[in-house]
């Protein structure tokens, strides 16, 4: 439970070595790279057209993969390893060899692609075409057969079936034009007229809204739909065959994975150049590593007999170092918990144990059922597992079996399981606790008490913090007497609850005078206009801190809440159980009623009990922003180097 303490290294070289030390401290894993300051005669270069070159080969690359893995079915996908390669057969992975073939199977792919997107565009078209004719089944006739002759004029056309009543009135003095429904509807007609009545046909036609169709296919629209259908089938055999041409490049994705980390590697060195100095023949490079390595890291560069220098550097005073977490395997889990309201910053203490512990007891009271507790545990833990390579999801399911483990024991002081208890079933654990649907305003105290506790440790910290950095006083009043005014009034509640008789004036006085001493000496330890904004800001902070109190009802509000829903399900599937015939009937009910149950409660308690980590127990010693120690060339899609 505690921060590493950091140091730095600086390291010189020539220009010429560059690669090969960068090489090396990746293949070191225990340096993050910091920007040199600026001195005489140096520069930082960043070659950004040799980035923009590596960016674009990257995400060429990218994209075929992208291309390559869509062709394999969920199985291979599940099935698809994490990439592990000794840093040193990565440094030297794309030989010029190998360059070449990964530039050829990018361009093959690439090649297939863009055939493969001209037949889709072309398949496309002649899907549109089948579209528009599919409207002309109805016609019999050829469409070639609509035309002009000497004579007269044969045209086939779409109209709005309302207009051709106003039509047959026109047609009554043109008795040489005739038109013909070509479907039942009327939207599409055939019309015959004299070429002397063409102008004024032709002009009421338009003023109806005909719109004459000219397809020039030699051939009805069953003939030519029929051809299209063929083409279409060609098109898609082509396309299976190019299909199948891509498939085979899938055997080298890893290959492909391998190559677009080693490009990205190459981009991250030269991003380096913009924290890096250098002059003409040399470069100076500065990281942040843990001072307990410093000797491992020393002996590794002395190894690897670099043409270098190097030496060790203590932090400057205000320096901020990146973080680096040392926690037992349980609770290290407990940091996405912390991470996701901010990672602590270098300098402060680690509050992930205390979070660890409250998180999980928070959650294992909402929950409170061993039946619930081991699906929680059982679930978390293989979760965990098959979620191995995504570090965020392993450490939430982690923390869900933990919270599970914690539901069975207060499942076990609450004899519950699946809402059923002893005096039900006496195979589960006699009941310790009091029931929490029959003593309420004992289980309300007993959760407004562990808030108390929690808000205690928070001060108490924060009194750590400040003593931490020499502020002794400020630890004083801000801090440690808050803690002696809540035991204060721990006291006067004994007393008030009948437990223990003559502690009431000593808890009365006791929080009174914790609080006069705080506000007096926070007056006489400020100065300026700290003195009155710090001061009666203290005295005004026993309103919030009774409000934050309070927060903690919404532990037993849902303990509660998940306690009578369980009771429910098992109360409407009782009815079903006493039956063979309807047996089934209730073990649904118990399913889907404890699966939902469960759900919901996990749901709740995970965000709740969050909530009170973030806002009441942080917000009282914890600063985070800190920033995450991330060695030089650890951020890899697809490989994880071995050291």
């Amino acid at each position: 439970m505690s921060i590493v303490e950091m140091s730095k290294i600086r390291l010189y070289s020539l220009k010429t070595n560059k690669d090969e030390v960068l090489n090396s401290l990746l293949e070191l894993g225990l340096v993050e790279q910091k920007s040199v300051a600026s001195f005489d005669d140096t520069y930082s270069f960043f070659d950004e057209k040799k980035y923009s070159e590596l960016e674009d080969k990257k995400n060429k690359i990218d994209k075929t993969l992208e291309i390559l893995q869509s062709f394999l079915d969920e199985k291979d996908l599940k099935a698809q390893k994490e990439l592990e390669l000794l840093a040193t057969d990565f440094e030297n992975y794309l030989t010029e060899k190998k360059q070449v073939l990964i530039d050829d199977i990018v361009s093959k792919v690439g090649e297939l692609l863009s055939q493969k997107a001209e037949l889709v565009k072309d398949k496309l078209a002649v899907q549109t075409k089948i579209n528009q004719l599919s409207a002309f089944l109805c016609v019999k006739e050829k469409f070639s057969d609509f035309r002009s002759t000497k004579y007269a004029t044969f045209m086939l056309g779409t109209i709005n079936p309302s207009n051709l009543r106003e039509l047959d009135v026109f047609l009554k003095d043109y008795p040489y034009c005739v038109y013909e429904k070509a479907n039942t509807e009327g939207s599409i007609i055939k019309v015959f007229f004299h070429n002397d009545e063409q102008y004024n046909v032709a002009k009421k036609l338009s003023e109806l809204g005909f719109v004459r169709v000219n397809f020039e296919y030699n051939d009805n629209a069953i003939g030519v739909i029929k051809n299209f259908k063929l083409e279409m089938a060609s098109i898609d055999s082509n396309l299976c065959v190019i299909d199948d041409e891509i498939k085979k490049f899938v055997i080298k994705i890893d290959d492909l994975k391998i190559a677009s980390d080693c490009i990205s590697f190459s981009m991250q060195k030269l991003m380096l150049d913009n924290d890096v100095r250098q002059t003409k023949d040399t470069f100076v490079f500065e990281g942040y590593l843990a001072k307990k390595d410093e000797r491992a890291v020393s002996k590794f560069l002395d190894d690897k007999n670099l043409d270098i220098e190097y030496e060790f550097l203590p932090l400057d005073k205000n320096e901020i170092a990146p973080t680096i977490t040392k926690n037992s395997k349980i609770v290290s889990k407990f940091e996405f918990v912390t991470n996701m309201y901010s990672a602590p910053h270098y300098g402060e203490l680690d509050p992930n144990v205390f979070v660890a512990f409250f998180f999980s007891a928070f959650f294992g009271f909402i929950m409170a059922d061993i039946g619930y507790g081991i699906c929680l545990l059982i679930g978390g833990v293989l979760l965990a597992l098959k979620n191995k390579k995504n570090p965020s999801a392993s450490s939430l399911w982690s923390v869900i079996a933990v919270g599970g483990v914690f539901s069975i024991l207060f499942g076990c002081l609450f004899s519950s399981f699946f809402g059923v208890s002893h005096e039900t079933w006496n195979i589960i654990p006699p009941q310790v606790l009091p029931n929490p649907v029959n003593n309420v305003i004992t289980m309300l105290v007993a959760c407004l008490g562990a808030g108390v506790v929690q808000i205690m440790v928070a001060f108490f910290l924060k009194g750590v913090l400040l003593v931490k950095k020499k502020q002794v006083l400020q630890a004083i009043f801000s801090a440690f007497l808050w803690d002696t005014f809540f035991v204060g009034l721990v006291l006067f509640a004994l007393e008030f609850a009948g437990v223990y008789v003559g502690l009431g004036n000593i808890g009365i006085a006791l929080a009174v005078s914790s609080v006069a001493v705080s506000v007096i000496g926070l007056f006489a330890i400020n100065k300026g206009f700290d003195r009155v904004s710090k001061s009666f800001g203290s005295l005004y902070s026993i309103i919030g801190l009774f409000s934050d109190i309070l927060s903690y009802a919404r532990l037993f509000g849902l303990m509660l809440s998940g306690a009578i829903i369980a009771s429910i399900v098992n109360q409407l599937a009782s009815g079903f159980l006493t039956s063979l015939s309807t047996i089934a009937i209730g073990a649904i009910i118990l399913l889907i009623g404890h699966s939902f149950n469960l759900a919901m409660g996990a749901l709740g308690a995970y965000i709740h009990v969050a909530r009170l980590q973030y806002i009441e127990f942080f917000s009282r010693f914890y600063e985070g922003e800190g920033e995450l120690f991330v060695p030089f060339g650890s951020n890899f899609s697809y490989v994880k180097l071995i050291k």
